[in-house]
């Protein structure tokens, strides 16, 4: 099969059919053969209806003879063997179309990973993120090499059965076909109703998944803090709504289901019922009659196929549905420039974010220049980490400007932009490798002594070397075989070792060690020489040293300047200070 390359961007974005159709467009005749293989293997399955009505004419007639039965029975023999053959070459060229398809399609999903917004991921956890690629993407498989083949099936074979039995006696063929139609009817108008309350219900499931994880996840802290009742009162509500939504998700759609069930088993009742009367006149052979109550009874196959095919059909759409969410999500413009100047600094110009109706960051004006440090300090939801996710453009402002070196952000490349902003977040990621792989993630072939020196920069080299193995010690997963500021400055050493002209630290140095204090001051104090250095922090004596100090409240710059001037201002920034002084020294308070 030819490698053709897919145009996802072309592709319909309703979902169903009409997209999985378009998937496989590039490969027209190999679609073709398969569609049609299955088209024919499919009316190829009504031979054997077709063989006992006419073995029951010779039959029941007066002019049965052993020449009938020499070429009927070949072909029906003949006709089974054509109809599995061909539905085996179909299944492999539709499997061959799905397996080509699907793989363009997780190739263009693992590239969409790589461009699209790292706010992207706040929405879309990488948990979802892996079933949608690893296991949801499969499953549209089932689209090409199963349904739009059984599409010309589901569609042809009902029609030429019709034909076939409206020919034959259109009476009895409506006696046998109308409750096979009205059932199909029935379920699809049953599947509609009960959509929204089946989305209720998912949404219940959802959130009674969500409250349960929390409980699992959390047990530590629920327990110390006597919570865990209350988080299993959250699970017996949420296990109530459940409930409530699964009954009403099935007493909805109940009555046409029942009338479903019952229809879906009539077409054999309603052949007897009108052929009888029809026989009693004389106004019906008896083959005839017997071939009717033989086709109803195999009409009840063709039914379960057809019904199948429209709830896989729903199925469907919602994993479009999620494929598109990924596929058609947001990617930030990047420029050419793929080299930043060193140092570099930073100037924020009237930036403005918004986070729906609610005004998260407003008319922002800030300039870092090159070489020089800034912290931004303020109550928890001021918008200081927004504002810091802002300048790794995370996201974009909704307004204003933010320039790097003096030129905008999106004027440089994504890798000259990573390479010389370095971001260290309050959440710590560690991987399970070693001590200096993790912290030589962004310089692979650093060498032990490099990383060494930066790991003294930072205070880590004295818990490294206790480990059993040292720097070649390897992590547990998340790094959780260390205590939280171990592994917040393993993530800053980490950083540093890039080396970049502007490093941001989002609390980075939360978790270290009160009595290490003025050790942290002086480390940050040497990495700000030579960088452009950015650091938020509630811990208001880790950054007094800084040069400036920014104060935010509900996304203002409320107060800026130096620790000495900010303090005879006597303004917010004074009384964060005071509230500092005036609380013991082991329990000093998050402003």
């Amino acid at each position: 099969m030819a490698q053709t390359m897919i145009d996802f961007s072309a592709l319909p974005r309703s979902g169903g059919i009409a997209t999985s159709l378009a998937l496989v467009r590039s490969w027209p005749w190999h679609l073709a053969l398969a569609c049609l293989g299955t088209a024919i293997s499919g009316l190829l399955s009504l031979l054997p209806y077709l063989v006992a009505w006419l073995l029951l004419a010779q039959m029941l007639g007066s002019s049965a003879s052993a020449q009938w039965f020499a070429w009927l029975i070949p072909a029906l023999v003949a006709g089974w063997a054509l109809r599995h053959a061909l539905a085996c070459m179909s299944k492999i060229i539709a499997h061959r179309l799905a397996f080509t398809a699907i793989a363009q399609l997780k190739q263009c999903l693992f590239d969409k990973l790589e461009r699209v917004r790292l706010s992207h991921f706040d929405q879309a956890p990488a948990v979802q993120q892996s079933q949608l690629i690893g296991q949801q993407a499969d499953e549209l498989e089932d689209a090409v090499a199963h349904l739009l083949p059984e599409l010309t099936a589901a569609t042809l074979v009902p029609a030429a059965l019709a034909c076939l039995l409206l020919g034959l006696d259109w009476r009895m063929g409506i006696a046998c076909l109308l409750p096979y139609f009205l059932a199909i009817a029935c379920s699809l108008y049953s599947m509609s109703v009960g959509k929204v309350a089946g989305q209720r219900m998912m949404q219940a499931w959802g959130a009674l998944v969500q409250n349960l994880h929390t409980l699992l996840q959390h047990q530590l802290l629920l327990r110390t803090y006597n919570q865990a009742d209350t988080a299993q009162r959250r699970i017996d509500n949420a296990l109530e709504i459940f409930e409530a939504q699964s009954t009403a998700a099935v007493r909805q759609p109940l009555g046409l289901a029942v009338l479903f069930m019952v229809l879906g088993t009539s077409p054999l009742s309603s052949v007897l019922l009108v052929g009888g009367a029809l026989y009693a006149r004389d106004a019906l052979s008896l083959p005839t009659l017997a071939f009717f109550c033989i086709v109803s009874v195999g009409l009840g196959t063709l039914y379960s196929d057809v019904f199948s095919f429209f709830l896989r059909l729903g199925k469907l759409k919602a994993i479009w549905k999620r494929v598109f969410g990924l596929l058609d999500g947001d990617e930030p413009a990047w420029g050419t420039l793929g080299l930043v100047k060193t140092p570099s600094g930073i100037e924020l110009r009237q930036v403005c974010k918004q986070h729906g109706e609610r005004s998260i960051l407003t008319d922002i004006t800030l300039t870092v220049n090159p070489g020089q440090s800034l912290a931004l300090v303020g109550h928890s939801g001021a918008g200081k980490t927004t504002l810091a996710r802002l300048l790794l453009r995370f996201d974009d402002p909704d307004s204003g400007k933010i320039l790097l070196g003096g030129l905008p952000l999106a004027a440089y490349t994504e890798t000259a932009l990573r390479q010389a902003v370095v971001f260290v977040s309050q959440q710590t990621e560690l991987f399970a490798v070693s001590v200096a792989d993790n912290i030589r993630l962004g310089r692979p072939n650093t060498d032990l002594a490099a990383v060494e020196a930066v790991a003294r920069l930072t205070l880590c080299h004295e818990f490294i070397s206790a480990l059993p193995q040292g720097y070649e010690t390897v992590l547990a997963p998340d790094g959780r075989d260390l205590s939280g500021g171990q592994r917040q400055r393993l993530a800053l050493a980490r950083a540093l070792m890039l080396d970049a002209p502007v490093l941001v630290l989002d609390e980075a140095l939360a978790f270290s060690d009160i009595e290490n204090e003025v050790k942290i001051q002086q480390a940050i104090t040497r990495l700000a020489r030579g960088r452009t250095l950015i650091v938020i922090a509630h811990r208001l004596p880790t950054v007094r040293t800084l040069d400036t100090i920014a104060v935010m409240a509900q996304g203002h710059i409320v107060e800026k300047g130096r620790h000495e001037n900010l303090i005879e201002a006597g303004g917010t920034y004074a009384m964060l200070w005071r509230q500092i002084e005036q609380a013991p020294r082991n329990l000093e308070p998050s402003p």
